[in-house]
């Protein structure tokens, strides 16, 4: 798979960060934020998928959708998302989705766009499990709730679609949202429905608080001054 664009909005700057982890010389570790690619039998995720698509040959309308999750254990840098999600050469057209990072609005649904990238490349094969890398600058807080969602770019010359597979036990159901013909997302956190979710695991690196950023960065200086003592 191949990254053709991405785009950050409303960044997040982490020098201090960086800069205090090369003064102390530690890595930071990458984490699995959230995970539902649940085991049945030999099976990571169900047979079914929620569709993303445009212009389909048949005539359904457009559709994107959303799967929203909730980080626990701290801060933590938007780095990865891997989900099965298929793209289906049975219908022809440009190989290209896009994937947008929102945070929880109070009505349930996805609110301020914090991120979006866009992917190309994917494979059509069922079974595989597709990588997508974000800018990991994206900080998302502790407790707080984000949607991911899946849409196609609107081109009128093709018609292409892709799916992204329910974990495999569908009776684990959450909040989902979906769009038809690029209107509002629909379902939400607020709604009495909850449908199977789309499987996927979220990768991040956790962010130091601050007391350990200060802390390090005093170890870091005090080490650059006794080295210009010696």
């Amino acid at each position: 798979m191949k990254a053709t664009k991405q785009r950050k909005l409303n960044p997040i700057a982490l020098a201090t960060i960086c800069g205090t982890t090369a003064l102390s010389g530690a890595a930071l570790a990458q984490d699995v934020l959230f995970d539902n690619l649940d085991y049945d039998g030999d099976f990571l995720y169900h047979i079914f998928a929620y569709s993303i698509q445009a212009n389909d040959s048949f005539g359904q309308p457009d559709f994107g959708n959303g799967q929203s999750f909730v980080v626990n254990g701290g801060d933590y840098t938007l780095d990865t998302l891997i989900a099965p999600i298929l793209y289906d050469d049975f219908v022809a057209g440009v190989n290209e989705l896009t994937l947008s990072v929102y945070t929880n609005g109070g009505d349930g649904l996805p609110d301020t766009l914090l991120e979006t990238a866009t992917f190309s490349g994917l494979t059509s094969t069922y079974g595989t499990l597709e990588t997508f890398g974000f800018s990991g600058t994206t900080v998302l807080q502790d407790g707080a709730r984000y949607w991911i969602t899946a849409t196609v770019p609107d081109d009128a010359a093709d018609a292409y679609s892709f799916g992204w597979f329910w974990n495999a036990d569908d009776s684990i159901v959450a909040p989902t949202v979906t769009s038809e013909n690029n209107g509002p997302w629909q379902g939400g956190v607020n709604d009495d429905i909850y449908l199977p979710q789309g499987a996927f695991r979220v990768e991040g690196t956790l962010v130091p608080a601050p007391g350990v950023l200060t802390g390090l960065a005093a170890l870091g200086l005090l080490g650059t001054r006794r080295r210009r003592g010696g």
